[in-house]
């Protein structure tokens, strides 16, 4: 990841009845430190949360500018500052609709990766934050909490350009943020009729039947290849593309694992938009009362885990080392008693 081209801009209501100001730059941000950490901090927020849903532009809306400036851009007929530009413009209108009063930045970036390349706009608010300062006086001074991350949206240049039909679009809104979330879903044309806890599901089905045609070892072994790939997009706010994985999994058969998955797939998708609790949760068993909460891996029946369904009892050995010293504990305790 590497930021190529960055601008920041500021957008701000007073009060409800007030118009909203624009406070406009005109040319790009430098590359220095501060920038750079600041925009590698706001998006792993975005890449790492999972209120971020995949999608596409909503061809049932008019009037989206998006396309024809991101052709643009592609083109080179326009700049990030121009494309920036004309976007505030835009979000301005969108936000006339609403009432509340508000003072943020847009941050707006193009992101530079080895396999893809992405526009990237970040909606930054500023909170009060405690200091103390040279004199040991404790101050209230303003900061970004990137953390606190409060709207954003990734375009993914390279999947639009090359394949349209695609999931190319992420955006994010906060919780407690509705009308500001409405608006930037607005703003950014975004729809999605992606269920990817049913895509996640039906993916790792199909991993589970190429697995199961490998011998035991091997098979533990490519699952948690797979899984841990997965995992690894996910996180990177990024889609699995099949071909990719295959070839990561097996140097020695490249196409193998996507033909496999080409072939049981209902419709054949080149990538896959992944849910991560579902990643995590598979090949693992679990369950809860009140009482009782059990979560292991799969793999573990057998091997470490014994189960006797006549008495309904788990035998487990090995079992953690701060579970055991936990144990040892309550147990003196009851002897003592």
């Amino acid at each position: 990841m590497a930021l190529t081209h960055s601008i920041v801009h500021k957008i701000s209501r007073n009060s409800e009845t007030a118009a909203i100001e624009l406070s406009l730059r005109n040319e790009e941000t430098g590359h220095e430190d501060s920038i750079v950490s600041l925009y590698e901090q706001l998006r792993s927020t975005f890449s790492r949360s999972a209120l971020k849903q995949a999608g596409q532009f909503d061809p049932e809306q008019g009037g989206n500018p998006f396309p024809k400036l991101l052709r643009d851009l592609a083109e080179e007929k326009t700049s990030l500052t121009r494309l920036s530009l004309h976007l505030m413009e835009q979000l301005k209108l969108a936000l006339d609709g609403y009432q509340t009063p508000f003072e943020a930045h847009l941050l707006f970036a193009i992101d530079q990766a080895v396999n893809y390349t992405s526009l990237v706009i970040f909606w930054i608010e500023h909170q009060e934050f405690l200091q103390i300062s040279q004199a040991l006086d404790v101050e209230r001074v303003d900061g970004i909490d990137t953390k606190n991350l409060v709207a954003g949206m990734s375009i993914n240049l390279s999947d639009y350009q090359e394949a349209p039909e695609e999931r190319y679009l992420s955006v994010y809104t906060a919780r407690g943020q509705k009308e500001i979330g409405e608006c930037f879903m607005q703003f950014s044309y975004f729809t999605s009729e992606i269920n990817t806890v049913a895509e996640t599901e039906a993916f790792l089905n199909i991993v589970e039947q190429y697995t199961e045609q490998l011998p035991e070892e091997a098979a533990d072994l490519k699952r948690s290849d797979i899984i841990d790939y997965c995992i690894e997009q996910n996180m990177a706010g990024e889609p699995v593309h099949i071909e990719v994985l295959s070839t990561v999994i097996d140097e020695r058969e490249p196409e193998a694992f996507a033909t496999f998955v080409n072939e049981h797939q209902e419709t054949p998708q080149k990538t896959i938009h992944t849910h991560r609790p579902s990643l995590k949760r598979y090949g693992r068993l679990s369950g809860r009362d009140k009482d009782i909460s059990l979560s292991f891996s799969a793999s573990l029946v057998g091997e470490g885990i014994e189960f006797d369904a006549d008495l309904n009892a788990l035998i487990i050995q090995h079992i953690p080392k701060g579970l055991k010293e936990q144990l040892m504990k309550t147990m003196r305790k009851k002897d003592h008693a």
